[in-house]
């Protein structure tokens, strides 16, 4: 049977994560030289999430224009994802690669949505890199294609309080501006579709200079 991109998954991501998303597919589609056909609707995507996280961050500052803007602009961006799923699932060839390179999910082989609980990432490990306060952190998750995008957060008081980090749609993420002779703990979790995210992985301490 003819693999499908799952168009519900990213309809249903919370706003914020929703930029995130269309970020990870922009940037995986520029790279890889298959896709330049297809690179007009990736320009157009990146140019509208652009706007989108503008008027996103703009609506804590409340006010029904603000917010009237912001829905626009996300049914505009869900518009391009959507036209870009179907121009991918028009040229496949049954390559689960061919969709799953480009961050969007598959669909089930019933042709339903999978509701399956989300594995934790494994295999947490840390490379460093030669300039101070840098990092790169890689990872493996068990059923790639269940995953949208990796959450990373961060603990300065020895996992007493925990902060946001970054998101990365990849293996890795490259992490910059870090306190040096401090011991950090770093966690991550996968997420995926709907609502449905991981438990955390076990933190790797570090000891950074």
């Amino acid at each position: 049977m003819k693999q499908r991109i799952n168009k519900t998954a990213f309809k249903k991501l919370r706003q914020s994560d929703l930029a995130t998303f269309a970020q990870s597919v922009t940037n995986r589609m520029r790279e890889q030289a298959e896709y330049a056909e297809a690179l007009p609707l990736v320009e157009q995507l990146q140019k509208q999430n652009d706007a989108y996280q503008v008027a996103l961050a703009e609506c804590s500052f409340g006010g029904t224009d603000r917010v009237a803007l912001k829905e626009e602009l996300k049914t505009a961006l869900v518009q391009t994802l959507t036209d870009l799923a179907n121009w991918l699932n028009e040229r496949n060839t049954d390559s689960v690669t061919w969709i799953v390179n480009t961050g969007f999910t598959l669909k089930n082989a019933n042709g339903r949505n999978s509701e399956a609980l989300l594995q934790p990432p494994f295999r947490l490990r840390a490379m460093p890199q030669k300039t101070r306060g840098e990092l790169e952190l890689r990872y493996n998750h068990e059923f790639p294609s269940q995953v949208l995008t990796t959450g990373l957060e961060y603990s300065l008081d020895n996992g007493n309080t925990w902060q946001n980090g970054t998101y990365s749609s990849r293996g890795s993420m490259k992490l910059e501006g870090l306190p040096s002779r401090q011991l950090v703990m770093f966690r991550v979790r996968a997420i995926g579709t709907g609502q449905r995210r991981s438990s955390w992985t076990q933190p790797l301490e570090l000891f950074l200079m």
